[in-house]
């Protein structure tokens, strides 16, 4: 048995606490100027130690990785992070044994789960049906056991009537569905993922973050990635790999640091120009959200029903259509200092006794909540306390929120003016998706205006 198969010998042991542990791993590739030279590697220096004389080589080595150590604990999540070409996918390829290395020695305890990139472990001529079948039967799992994991894999994927058709013929969206739900519902024991969740759209984003962070909490977690906000949704720490060496092994928010250090180092940064937009007028900006009681819609915008999967609550003060404008228009991209409108058409079934209050908030794909507000700091309180049909209407100015997708999810509570008890009355999550554009330089998830910068000159300095 080579020595590579003995080093990479899952060890079963439940006294370490340890998943993976890398111990001095090194991966060096054999470059060949050209195919000759491959064949001469395999025949010459052999018979050059026949007749006496010094081996040599055709091949030039590289070093994709240089004495890599360290250990993922059981249930952890950890990132590993690194500019293009750093060695990450590489290490990730040794840990889920596509790839033999060089040199140390590796040891992974349980049954690993790699989504390295779109489509991998799948036969494009199978349908998706076959393909999940296929991925169980590789993962030693029998098919009666898979038959039971095989609604779960559908409904999370939410494939629905595609996963009869060849995968050959998915879009790169319905693709990542299917290979995500397969490695998560499966339970592996360790989990890789190597920049498969950029894909999808933002509804499924969401649920993915989602399900690794609160449904998969026992197994161990390696992602590779170059979206700080995932990683900083995902784990605790980072392990940072730089031209094939660890460089960072720690805290997420100092590894963060360090990567933007290294990433920075010897460049220049360039930033974006704000480009101002001329010609026609842009709606008046609120200085704070403003609620507003109609008693007749506007004829000028369109509303529509929320869908009813989407809708929760008592339902005795329930929003029956919403309407969302843009600048005045009906658009779902938004930039910083879009005026956004939301008109609610809400129905009171009876007197209300207890202090309702209206809101919103807004998710990014992470499913984090970034910004909101609702009817008590509009100084609206006593409102809606008779029986009938009114109209809602918020409006407020677009954040400085990096770019990405954001979902709106509207709400009415009712406070109990005994109980002081807070009961949701009707509940909307994810109503609709914005498209965030910015021509500023991003420095977080939010960014503040800075109304002045002073420098004084300090005398005893």
């Amino acid at each position: 048995m080579s020595s590579n198969l003995l080093s990479r010998k899952k060890k079963h042991t439940e006294i370490t606490g340890v998943a993976i542990r890398v111990i001095d791993l090194s991966k060096v590739y054999q470059i060949y100027n050209q195919p000759l030279d491959r064949l001469k590697q395999l025949f010459f220096p052999f018979i050059r130690s026949l007749v006496g004389l010094k081996p040599k080589k055709y091949h030039r080595e590289l070093y994709a990785l240089h004495n890599i150590s360290f250990e993922v604990k059981k249930g952890e999540s950890v990132g590993i992070i690194g500019r293009n070409g750093s060695g990450k996918s590489t290490l990730l390829q040794i840990i889920s044994g596509i790839t033999n290395h060089t040199k140390g020695d590796i040891e992974v305890n349980g049954r690993v789960s790699g989504l390295l990139e779109l489509g991998s472990g799948f036969n494009l001529e199978f349908t998706g049906r076959e393909n999940i079948y296929l991925n169980g039967a590789l993962f030693g799992i029998k098919k009666k056991e898979m038959d039971g994991y095989f609604k779960d894999i559908l409904e999370f994927s939410e494939i629905g009537q595609f996963i009869d058709q060849p995968i050959k013929y998915y879009s790169s969206g319905m693709l990542m569905r299917l290979a995500f739900s397969v490695h998560a519902i499966l339970e592996p024991e360790v989990l890789i993922i190597d920049e498969a969740l950029s894909v999808g759209d933002i509804y499924f984003q969401q649920k993915c973050f989602s399900h690794l962070k609160y449904n998969l909490t026992g197994c161990s977690k390696i992602f590779v990635t170059h979206d700080m906000v995932a990683l900083s949704a995902l784990t605790e720490r980072v392990v940072i790999i730089d031209g094939g060496y660890l460089v960072f092994d720690g805290e997420l928010q100092k590894g963060i640091k360090t990567y933007n250090r290294i990433m920075h180092n010897g460049s220049k940064i360039n930033l974006l120009q704000n480009e101002k937009e001329g010609g026609e007028k842009k709606q008046e900006k609120p200085e704070k959200p403003e609620l507003q009681i109609k008693n007749a819609p506007d004829d000028r915008i369109i509303y529509q029903k929320p869908p009813i999967e989407q809708i929760t609550g008592i339902g005795n003060v329930y929003i029956n259509e919403v309407a969302i404008t843009v600048d005045g228009k009906i658009n779902s991209v938004v930039r910083y200092g879009s005026v956004v409108e939301i008109n609610m058409k809400v129905e009171c079934l009876s007197d209300n006794t207890g202090q309702l209050v209206f809101g919103f908030f807004t998710r990014n794909r992470y499913s984090h909540r970034i910004f909101g507000q609702n009817s008590l700091s509009c100084n609206k309180e006593d409102i809606l306390q008779k029986k009938g049909g009114y109209i809602v209407s918020f409006n407020f100015s677009w954040p400085r929120v990096e770019s990405g997708e954001y979902t709106l999810t509207l709400g009415i509570g009712e406070i109990n003016p005994f109980t002081l008890t807070h009961e949701v009355q009707c509940w909307i999550n994810d109503f609709m998706a914005f498209s965030c554009l910015t021509d500023e330089p991003e420095h977080g998830l939010l960014s503040v205006d800075l109304y002045n910068l002073n420098i004084s000159n300090n005398e005893e300095f």
